[in-house]
């Protein structure tokens, strides 16, 4: 939620009215923002457990990133110069800034958030998480229309810091959490050791035909 997007969602319409647009037509892209986060969540859960949680958000956020900063500088030369070629990029640099927070942030954030914590942490922990997105959607959205008007354009520059940290934490801190079992996820974090985790993640694997213990006796057996 720190990248903006509850932000740009919740007043685009008055968003693109300070790039010059009309009532009517910022009401129309407004709503077609939307529709395109949506149909870009749709397309993103497709290819979630193809590439994987960490690399689909870093690639998001860099995106974003980029889109976000794009947007921010040409809504600042409109500003300035009142150039109908800026706003109408800094429009098109928010499609394309909902498309890939849609399709690779959004879609996978919240994953993240339910499959990061071990079995004995994962309700307190998910609950935690999303409460934390939550609160933090709150506190920007609330503040928007007091810091647009006092600040404009540069209130987006808060969140171009905050998702470049958002890459860095990533980076170093965010293990992979596609296709892990909950013990495989209690290993990742020093919770089991590894000959726990292998047999946990065999009975795991074993599930549809019989327990893996019985497995393992029955070749006892037949070697002796």
């Amino acid at each position: 939620m720190s990248t903006g997007v509850l932000v740009i969602a919740n007043y685009a319409p008055l968003l693109y009215q300070s790039l010059g647009l009309s009532n009517s037509n910022s009401l129309i892209l407004g709503a077609s923002l939307t529709t395109v986060g949506m149909l870009s969540n749709a397309l993103g859960a497709t290819v979630s457990d193809r590439f994987g949680r960490r690399r689909l958000l870093l690639f998001g956020f860099a995106s974003t990133l980029v889109m976000l900063s794009l947007a921010t500088g040409l809504m600042a030369w409109y500003t300035r110069t009142g150039s109908k070629g800026s706003a109408a990029g800094a429009v098109t640099a928010l499609f394309l800034y909902g498309i890939c927070y849609g399709a690779l942030v959004d879609v996978n954030v919240w994953t993240v958030v339910g499959e990061l914590f071990p079995s004995h942490l994962r309700s307190l922990g998910t609950g935690i998480g999303v409460s934390t997105l939550m609160l933090s959607a709150l506190l920007w959205v609330a503040i928007a229309p007091v810091a647009s008007a006092s600040i404009g354009w540069k209130y987006y520059l808060v969140f171009i810091c905050l998702t470049a940290a958002h890459m860095v934490h990533i980076w170093f801190q965010l293990p992979e959490t596609s296709g892990l079992a909950l013990e495989e996820m209690e290993r990742l974090f020093g919770d089991l050791s590894p000959d726990q985790t292998g047999l946990a993640s065999l009975r795991v694997n074993d599930a549809g035909t019989g327990s893996a213990t019985n497995k393992i006796e029955a070749e006892k057996i037949e070697e002796a």
